[in-house]
């Protein structure tokens, strides 16, 4: 699985949180580093058995049920999760967590549709060429 800073950054908020919620009062840097690693990990495990399951059953998307059999796999057990979720109280972030997937500007250098070189453009270009003169128009992408 290829490196996601946003959610590296968003698991390790979590686990300090799950850790304040048990009842820590501090966590150094390298053990925390290391409960995030094996979280990630663990959700990665998880992600790829639903995935399987749902092959298995002829489904492109994992469903509820795909879950249920790997949490059964997993050794987890469903009532307890119920119990801790219902007991629990949740722990709202510090900060709002960017939604994911992370969504990039796209980088194709293409032109605005407004800018001045491309009304003067000569029909036979194409309007999706990049402009020959960029540092004349102020933004022009």
């Amino acid at each position: 699985m290829a490196e996601c800073e946003p959610a590296k950054k968003a698991l390790r908020i979590v686990v300090a949180q799950i850790c304040q919620n048990i009842g820590w009062h501090a966590v150094q840097g390298s053990p925390l580093d290391i409960l995030v690693d094996v979280l990630q990990r663990y959700l990665t495990e998880i992600a790829k058995t639903a995935k399987s399951y749902s092959i298995q059953y002829n489904r492109t998307q994992p469903n509820l049920d795909d879950l249920g059999l790997t949490f059964k796999e997993f050794g987890v057990n469903l009532q307890d999760l119920e119990e801790y979720i219902n007991n629990v109280e949740p722990v709202t972030p510090p900060y709002k967590i960017a939604e994911f997937p992370v969504k990039n500007p796209p980088k194709l250098n293409i032109p605005n549709p407004e800018c001045r070189e491309l009304q003067t453009r000569p029909e036979h270009i194409p309007r999706h060429l990049p402009l020959m003169y960029p540092d004349l128009e102020e933004d022009a992408f």
